[in-house]
């Protein structure tokens, strides 16, 4: 039997985030044989479908309303995910592993030991995010500490920007030799929409600004709250979508509520596809973070990201300089808001269709990067 050259492991790939492993897979797809194992609801007919029927939030998910329940069953899916991913591949015996890691669990640190000790392939870590989110339930350092673990076991840390790249040295004392970089994949929304999107209703006389998401410290959702509120703009609305979490204190009613709309839900694929196709900017106003293929789905779907400028924004080439504003600062978000009101029909169509260039080029760019990368494992690494 002729050896898989790649397998890509997943789980986070239900619904919408299926696209990133679409997106990579598409690209080495006639040049490399490959296999992913990933999520049950990830949304192509290709793939092993095996993390998380039961418990993913994207699918049916009947133990929601009980999340001491989801969580043990989460954990039973996981082990058998995992070693169903054991047996494919001792038995497929690919030569390259592309782990996405998603948690500090210690059913993956196993897995993985098991992967470094036994077998043959040269096993690659994904680092979706290089440091770890400082949230109210965990130990950053400890996490930090854990994270550090997992990554001495790959061969090769790989991450899709520079300033991952520099973390990585920074804090981990990676070696740059370990550390292999390619952009993040095209996450092309229209994929996932079952029937065509269509053309956009009736021209509004709004300017349609759209945040959506879970609504994370590190989103920056408070700025742009403080930004909007006791703002009266014309021709823009604003509309913030997705779950409040619990604990969320901010009172909505305090904005002006004739160009202000809060869905307040959790948003299915189809829910997520139409919102930012039916808007015009998609603003994502982040403090922190590492990587993010957001920015390729908005274009992808006809809207144009406005983002703050920390390192993962302001590296991207998908990002218009003009729809840049400064992270954690609401006035200087407020004047891009009130750059936006004033442009044109025909300036906003402009800039549409030079943000659609500029994901044409960056198409190109990524799949030359991520072919790269993979020849030079495959052909002279083993």
């Amino acid at each position: 039997m002729k050896r898989l050259d790649v397998l890509h492991i997943y789980a986070g790939t239900g619904g919408a985030a299926g696209t990133y492993i679409d997106g990579i897979f598409s690209a080495l797809n006639g040049n490399f044989s490959q296999e992913c194992i990933v999520n049950y609801y990830f949304p192509f007919k290709y793939g092993k479908k095996v993390f998380y029927k039961v418990t993913e939030m994207s699918g049916a998910n009947i133990l929601s309303s009980f999340p001491r329940v989801r969580l043990g069953f989460r954990m039973l899916e996981l082990i058998y995910a995992l070693f169903f991913s054991l047996l494919y591949i001792f038995k497929h015996k690919p030569k390259v592993i592309n782990y996405s890691m998603t948690s500090n669990l210690k059913v993956e640190y196993f897995f993985l030991k098991c992967l470094n000790k036994y077998s043959s392939c040269t096993l690659l870590i994904t680092c979706h995010d290089v440091l770890p989110f400082q949230t109210g339930y965990s130990s950053y350092d400890e996490d930090v500490k854990k994270r550090k673990t997992f990554f001495c076991l790959a061969d090769f840390l790989l991450v899709h920007n520079e300033n991952s790249k520099k973390a990585l040295i920074k804090y981990f004392d990676i070696h740059s030799s370990h550390i292999l970089e390619y952009k993040f994949p095209i996450m092309d929304l229209k994929k996932i929409q079952r029937k065509d999107i269509g053309e956009l209703e009736e021209k509004s006389n709004f300017i349609k600004i759209l945040f959506i998401g879970h609504m994370r410290k590190e989103k920056g959702i408070e700025i742009l709250i403080e930004a909007w509120k006791g703002k009266v703009y014309d021709n823009l609305h604003l509309t913030i979508a997705g779950n409040v979490p619990s604990g969320f204190d901010f009172d909505f009613s305090s904005i002006e509520s004739d160009n202000f709309t809060l869905i307040d839900k959790f948003l299915n694929d189809k829910d997520f596809v139409e919102l930012i196709h039916s808007n015009d900017f998609v603003v994502l106003p982040y403090t922190n973070g590492t990587n993010s293929g957001f920015p390729s789905s908005i274009i992808s779907l006809g809207s144009i990201p406005l983002t703050s400028n920390i390192p993962m924004f302001s590296n991207n080439s998908l990002i218009d300089k003009l729809f840049v504003f400064n992270s954690d600062d609401k006035d200087s978000l407020t004047s891009k808001f009130e750059y936006i009101s004033a442009l044109s029909v025909e300036e906003q169509k402009i800039a549409k269709q030079k943000s659609m260039i500029l994901l044409d080029a960056y198409a190109i760019d990524f799949k030359e990067e991520v072919n790269g990368v993979y020849d030079s494992i495959i052909k002279h690494v083993l």
